[in-house]
């Protein structure tokens, strides 16, 4: 009777082990063996319907700012080292100065500052990479009135 047991305990924690180490604890089973130090993300594929609109995957969301270049190339080699370049990425230029940003961000982002994460971007490898041919210029800002009826509605 002891013997079964310690048979079934025994079981139960190769079980777990197995679930561990190869991602199977949550819904998504990614399957990265992080006992044997292997890097990853759950769904790192984009997947979309018939009318490329994503239904499934992970998009990282960059927001590049004026004199922050630097920090765009860091967070960029962390995301390859990290969890991969297979992870689909969205580099944004986009940024315009409102309310009170501090002086080193009372620009928009220059043409040069974007070119330069973006070419570390592929130069790091990222599969799947959206980004603006150019940075947006001050007439394609669009920013909400929010003492208007309709904040969002641009003419």
């Amino acid at each position: 009777m002891h013997t079964q047991k310690i048979d079934r305990i025994e079981e139960a924690l190769q079980h777990l082990i197995k679930q561990e180490t190869e991602c199977r604890l949550c819904p998504r089973e990614c399957r990265v063996n992080r006992s044997r130090g292997e890097k990853g993300f759950c769904q790192p594929e984009l997947i979309c319907n018939d009318s490329d609109i994503a239904q499934k995957g992970l998009i990282i969301r960059h927001l590049i700012l004026p004199a922050q270049s630097e920090d765009s190339l860091h967070l960029l080699e962390w995301m390859a080292r990290t969890l991969s370049s297979r992870v689909c990425l969205s580099l944004m230029s986009q940024y315009w100065p409102c309310f009170k940003a501090p002086s080193s961000l009372q620009r928009t982002l220059g043409p040069v500052e974007y070119n330069q994460v973006l070419d570390r971007a592929f130069e790091l490898g990222f599969e799947t990479l959206f980004f603006q041919p150019d940075p947006f210029a001050p007439d394609e800002h669009r920013l909400p009135d929010f003492n208007g009826e309709n904040p969002f509605e641009w003419t």
